[in-house]
């Protein structure tokens, strides 16, 4: 084990410890999820590479090859921890947090589909909403949401066979537009579910922290090995189902309001892409490389023959914005930077 992978080890042994102290007993779902994805991904990785399961990483000027579905193990540490909760759970409903697992994993099937078999986009909205059912089925979450500064609406069954479905797809959605560069996907889930975590203490809806905990270790044992330059990605089985997760962990943890807020970098995101789908229609003409100096090249797209500049996802547009003069690791760290800082302006907003 060389040196920064000891101390990236051992400061995550203290978070671990910190959770203890901050959580008490979910602390060991986050050590027992965070150690099963750490211990195992080298070797998937091996054996990616030697199944040819990998793919391209189109932003290196070298164009490597890193292991694809990594979202694998993540999900094997991630339900390995839930699992070992539930005989502990009590004065908490075990039924939703059964549905809410059966919808994540259902969503991880329809990802390694995707993965495997390449989804066309009415398949995959199909098998999204079908993976709803388990929550629509049980009735999980409350009807009532609350809305800051105008209070409380009963949406009844409008909630359980509406709104439930609308955000597992777009949340399972959102996460994998927003996703492609290294550590990306999986340090903006870190940050997400942090704050995700603090709002299920505050309200008083610790019986999320089963979910939100055991993702958190395994995303951060993961994102070791995805953070640049990345040796694995999540692939769609991962990054699906972590969007996924935060729809059902909103769900089950009655946010869904302060969780929209929380999540906005991926609302607007889908947003950009959504209008420029259904109402732009040009073709992605260059999918953003770099230059031998490490430099993104922006990426553009076509419409009528003519190239215009990509706006349609919120990294190409910070391409655009910096024109050639930004690396992969500087557009990642923005990004966390710009996702923080807007989660945490909204946090306080909402609870001050």
């Amino acid at each position: 084990m060389n040196l920064s992978k000891l101390i990236y080890f051992l400061l995550a042994l203290v978070f671990g410890f910190a959770l203890y102290f901050s959580i008490g007993r979910f602390a060991y779902l986050f050590l027992l999820s965070f150690l099963v994805v750490f211990i195992l991904m080298p070797y998937y990785i091996r054996w990616a590479h030697s199944r040819k399961i990998v793919n391209t990483d189109c932003h290196k000027y070298k164009k490597p090859l890193f292991a694809n579905m990594g979202g694998f193990v993540v999900l094997f540490g991630f339900f390995l921890g839930c699992f070992a909760s539930f005989p502990f759970v009590s004065g908490f409903n075990l039924y939703f947090l059964i549905a809410g697992c059966f919808t994540i994993l259902l969503v991880g099937f329809v990802g390694s589909f995707d993965d495997l078999f390449k989804l066309n986009e009415l398949q995959k909205l199909l098998l999204l909403l079908v993976a709803a059912v388990p929550l629509m089925a049980t009735l999980s979450g409350t009807s009532t949401v609350y809305v800051p500064f105008i209070g409380e609406f009963d949406l009844s069954y409008i909630y359980y066979f509406i709104i439930i479905p609308i955000m597992i797809l777009v949340y399972s959605n959102s996460t994998n537009m927003l996703a492609g560069y290294n550590g990306l996907e999986a340090g903006l889930g870190i940050i997400t579910l942090l704050f995700f975590a603090f709002a299920a203490i505050i309200i008083q809806e610790r019986q999320v922290l089963f979910i939100i905990v055991p993702l958190l270790g395994a995303l951060l044992g993961f994102y070791f090995y995805n953070a640049y330059p990345a040796k694995v990605i999540l692939g769609d089985v991962g990054t699906l189902s972590v969007g996924a997760s935060l729809a059902v962990i909103m769900i089950l943890g009655n946010f869904e309001i302060l969780g929209l807020l929380l999540t906005l970098i991926y609302i607007l995101n889908f947003g950009l892409y959504t209008v420029f789908f259904f109402f732009i229609r040009g073709k992605e003409a260059h999918i953003s490389s770099c230059d031998k100096t490490g430099n993104l090249i922006p990426t553009y797209y076509e419409k009528n023959g003519k190239k215009h500049i990509a706006w349609h996802k919120s990294y190409f547009l910070m391409e655009n914005l910096y024109k050639g003069k930004l690396t992969e690791k500087k557009l990642v760290r923005n990004f966390f930077i710009l996702h923080f800082i807007i989660s945490l302006v909204v946090f306080l907003i909402y609870f001050l």
